[in-house]
This record gives structure tokens, sequence and C-alpha cells, in this order.
């Protein structure tokens, strides 16, 4: 298997397991040429901006 992952792992990640190993899932979900993005909602990132200096960049994680 690419992911070099276990049958019973994929198994367990499709029936939600909580308790997964989010590098695992990473790898299974890079195999299977899936792509994971996380997104900043617009309070926390006002927050930061607030928070941090000139050079918080609120865009910083978003996808390219």
């Amino acid at each position: 298997m690419a992911a070099n992952v276990g049958v019973r792992f994929i198994v367990d990640v499709e029936n939600g397991k909580e308790t997964s190993q989010v590098g695992l899932v990473l790898r299974l979900l890079q195999a299977l040429g899936i792509r994971l993005t996380a997104e900043m909602s617009p309070a926390p990132a006002a927050r930061l901006a607030s928070e941090e200096s000139e050079t918080f960049d609120p865009d910083y994680f978003t996808p390219s």
C-alpha cells in the first residue's frame, strides 16, 4: 500500500475512530491524492492581527 498503513487502519479511519493518528491519516490522504486544507475564521484572525506586530499576515494560511 502506497501510504504504508494497514487495512485495519483504513477501516478504522473510514469508521470514524477517534484515536486515529493524524500523521498516518495525512499520509493516507496524500497517497490517495487528497489535499487537506485548514482555514482560520475571521474572528481569530482579527484577534491575532490586533495582538501581533505589523508583520502579521492573515492570508498566510490561505491556499495558493
